[in-house]
């Protein structure tokens, strides 16, 4: 099985690839979830913006506004979701999934009472999975 995880600055670099016009995304209430991603204490922010060709993520860690991460709607993409159905934003206790679907688990995602990742989807593709990477204190993401 291959490996799909990169950090937040490959997610920029996918994201920049298929740059053109500002894209004006919706910024729906609906679609934000609040959790203590690093766990630090603090609460921190996912909110998804929609758009006709795309969905973006961002993120306010610790208080930080991290860069938007854009993904296409477009099933062919390594990072992308599918059409066919509304986005979607949900927390999910971290497990043994990304073990189970990948084979190992990914650097700096640990199984805690308290780690939660962010997933994303749409349609009918594997969700996008994003986590807190306690090796590199930085935003990572996982897929089967």
């Amino acid at each position: 099985m291959k490996r799909f995880i990169v950090g937040v600055l490959g997610l920029l670099g996918l994201a920049a690839a298929g740059a053109g016009q500002p894209v004006a995304y919706d910024w729906r209430p609906s679609l934000t979830v609040e959790v203590d991603l690093d766990r630090n204490g603090q609460v921190d922010t996912a909110q998804l913006g929609v758009a006709t060709d795309s969905i973006a993520l961002r993120f306010t860690v610790n208080a930080e506004s991290l860069p938007v991460i854009d993904i296409p709607i477009d099933g062919s993409k390594q990072f992308g979701v599918c059409s066919g159905s509304e986005p979607s934003i949900r927390l999910t206790a971290q497990s043994e999934a990304p073990g189970n679907a990948l084979g190992e688990t990914p650097q700096g995602y640990e199984i805690c009472s308290k780690c939660f990742e962010v997933v994303v989807g749409g349609g009918d593709c594997d969700p996008l999975h994003f986590y807190w990477d306690t090796t590199t204190n930085k935003l990572s993401w996982w897929r089967s």
